[in-house]
């Protein structure tokens, strides 16, 4: 028996409910979970007991009291690290080796993680923060495991758990991250801009088809509306065609901007953040530009009331917009130059760096189109 088939029968033993879905390993990605049969939209595919999930609240008390300032992502990675039960051994073998984190940027050499976007330098400098504050509470905490076995586990959680809040919490989480669950046999799914639905009660997990998906058809959830700058930093993985994908323009928008138009949009709240989608440049964005052209006095009222996208500063804003465009494709092509002679780091490294940069030049190409039209 396969280990995927292994996985469905302890899955099974556990009390989980499977509905037309089992684990399946797909050819250079790992596991993920296949249709065994035509499932039709709103059709419950599976039902995972609370039995079987790792929370905040399930992790021994030992390990919460020794590791203090610790976030739950690293109290979790403690507890998987240490646990040597039967219980969940079937699982813990399916989980991925540190040598499959290699697409993972934190795991990169600088020389090859410095080629980032600038928007996945930054999720990974926080990534990065976040990882060092554990191990600084683990060290203290003196756990036997070293930052490289933590690091690997830590790697695990962050990037297998689903969102989950205790049933007797009544007010909103302060901190979103916090709310963790490591999930055994859900954490197989893959991710779409769009999946099925994922929800959970004081007893269970349920993962509910969003739509008709056909025999042998993969099924997925999504992780959330995320860029592939913040799925490659968090998942280790991009794609192509993602609706929520975005681009920071904050590299070619601050250039343009003199001292006292930087301070006029710090006070006015808006400064950096400006980003481009597949609609456009964004109203942060539009802002920032208008008051490269506009008097100020009218600006300002611009800004109160709201600016005319039709005013005859119409023409004027998007000449400054191709503009930035412009300049963001010269800095695109540089980039992918640099890439195509590194040598540093490995080939999948290189590669996803390519694509990425190419994803941005498609986005910019877009933006350049939409205007012109």
């Amino acid at each position: 028996m396969s280990n995927h088939e292994n996985l469905t029968e302890w899955a099974l033993s556990r009390g989980y409910k499977l509905n037309g879905i089992k684990a399946h390993a797909f050819a250079g990605r790992g596991l993920g979970v296949l249709a065994e049969r035509n499932i039709e939209p709103g059709e419950v595919l599976m039902t995972i007991p609370m039995s079987a999930v790792r929370t905040a609240e399930t992790l021994p008390k030992k390990i919460i009291e020794s590791l203090h300032s610790c976030s739950n992502n690293g109290l979790l990675a403690v507890e998987l690290a240490q646990d040597e039960s039967s219980e969940y051994a079937i699982w813990r073998q399916s989980l991925p080796s540190m040598e499959d984190f290699q697409t993972l940027p934190v795991t990169w050499e600088e020389g090859v993680a410095k080629f980032l976007p600038s928007k996945a330098r930054g999720v990974l400098s926080k990534q990065a923060a976040k990882i060092q504050k554990d191990w600084d509470a683990v060290s203290a905490g003196h756990i036997n495991i070293s930052f490289e076995e933590f690091r690997y586990f830590w790697l695990l959680i962050n990037t297998r758990t689903f969102y989950h809040t205790p049933p007797k919490m009544k007010l909103p989480p302060v901190n979103s991250d916090e709310c963790l669950a490591v999930v055994p046999y859900g954490d197989y799914f893959n991710h779409a801009d769009i999946g099925c639905k994922v929800s959970y009660s004081a007893s269970s997990y349920e993962i509910t088809a969003d739509r008709r998906y056909d025999r042998g058809e993969e099924v997925l959830i999504s992780y959330g509306s995320h860029s592939n700058d913040l799925l490659l930093v968090e998942y280790g993985f991009i794609f192509d065609g993602n609706r929520w994908d975005e681009t920071t323009l904050d590299d070619v928008v601050i250039p343009l901007l003199s001292e006292d138009r930087k301070k006029i949009l710090q006070d006015e709240g808006y400064w950096l953040n400006y980003h481009l989608d597949r609609d456009g440049a964004c109203y942060r964005t539009k802002v920032a530009v208008r008051l490269l052209c506009m008097p100020l006095r009218q600006w300002r009222r611009g800004l109160a009331k709201g600016f005319d996208d039709d005013d005859r500063y119409k023409r004027i804003v998007n000449g400054l917009l191709l503009k930035v465009f412009g300049n963001y494709r010269s800095i695109v092509r540089g980039r992918l130059e640099q890439i195509s002679k590194l040598t540093a780091g490995v080939h999948v490294q290189r590669d996803i760096l390519r694509r990425r940069w190419g994803q941005i030049d498609a986005i910019i190409l877009a933006a350049i189109e939409q205007i012109k039209n």
